[in-house]
């Protein structure tokens, strides 16, 4: 579902998501209710997405740096997996560290490959690629520099972001 959001001031928060209803009782995918999507269809108009990953995860061999980001007992979900806003608080550091990036509108994706669970070592392994080196991401992002986070536990990536200026 994509989800547009207009502020008053000229902020713009547009969202893309694959919304899945998890039943109480079985714990299962179940239907989502006529009533909250009608909630929902007040963002969009768009009600179905298709999609496909193009992000691929970074090295450690050429990372620009590599961290450890704890997991704590209070960012698992029902489900014993990591909260989708701890994906974002990966970011929102990343973007603490580097405060020149904020004096322009950027993008920011993530793809989710796999759940990381408590217990689990993440790491998060950056790259900077500079402009005429970004072309993989795509060629109307040849002219920008691109920097990707890889969340990975051990040899597996969990997720990879990237952030560019729009």
């Amino acid at each position: 579902m994509r989800v547009r959001v207009d502020g008053r001031k000229g902020g713009l928060i547009e969202s893309e998501a694959f919304w899945i209803n998890i039943n109480r009782e079985t714990q299962m995918p179940s239907r989502i209710s006529d009533d909250f999507l009608e909630g929902l269809h007040k963002t969009t108009s768009v009600d179905r997405l298709r999609w496909k990953g193009y992000l691929k995860p970074g090295s450690r061999e050429d990372a620009t740096e590599i961290h450890e980001f704890p997991v704590r007992v209070t960012d698992i979900d029902l489900f014993d997996h990591m909260n989708n806003s701890v994906y974002w608080s990966v970011i929102e550091d990343y973007l603490a560290s580097c405060p020149e990036l904020l004096k322009a509108p950027l993008r920011v994706t993530i793809e989710h490959d796999a759940a990381v669970a408590l217990g689990d070592k993440l790491e998060i392994i950056s790259h900077v690629y500079p402009p005429g080196s970004t072309d993989r991401f795509g060629a109307d992002l040849a002219d920008r520099t691109v920097r990707t986070l890889t969340y990975a536990v051990g040899d597996e990536t969990k997720a990879v972001a990237t952030i560019f200026a729009l």
